[in-house]
């Protein structure tokens, strides 16, 4: 593929619309375009030559919403599991992608710890600093995992 895929947007191809972080991958002499997260139930692998259509995402403005939605995207994760405090949300399927989401949210805001707390349904300001430094932690010992924490910021440069 000639041009730069963007880190976000929705494929069209003969067989349906995804939408998720794009990667071009290689294997052997055939170009393929991944498609959301691999190990992940939603993760496509598209030859370049089905590709019909490739719409970026609209540029984001970096809201918490708009961030609690993109991490949940890229961890493949509902939503409400990442603000839920029921049983069960202290399940590490749940508690990695709410720790990225405070990192994210602490990266591309000014919003206070408090308010990113406030926001995930009254944690306080030390839960959210917690989660921040766990997240830190785990990108310096595995690359995948900051592949996609870069992948989420990526999506807020503008």
């Amino acid at each position: 593929m000639n041009a730069t895929l963007p880190p976000f947007a929705t494929v069209t191809t003969g067989f349906g619309m995804f939408t998720g972080p794009l990667a071009e991958v290689s294997i052997g002499n055939r170009a393929f375009v991944s498609i959301g997260e691999p190990q992940t139930p939603f993760y496509r692998l598209v030859p370049i030559d089905e590709v019909k259509a490739i719409q970026p995402a609209d540029p984001l403005v970096p809201t918490l919403e708009t961030i609690t939605q993109r991490v949940a995207a890229v961890f493949n994760v509902p939503v409400d599991s990442l603000l839920s405090r029921l049983n069960g949300c202290k399940r590490e399927e749940y508690t990695v992608p709410r720790h990225a989401f405070f990192y994210v949210a602490r990266a591309v805001t000014d919003k206070s710890l408090d308010a990113i707390g406030e926001f995930c349904n009254g944690r306080d300001h030390g839960t959210v600093l917690h989660g921040q430094r766990a997240t830190q932690a785990r990108m310096d010992t595995d690359p995948i995992f900051r592949q996609r924490i870069q992948t989420i910021l990526n999506l807020f440069k503008t």
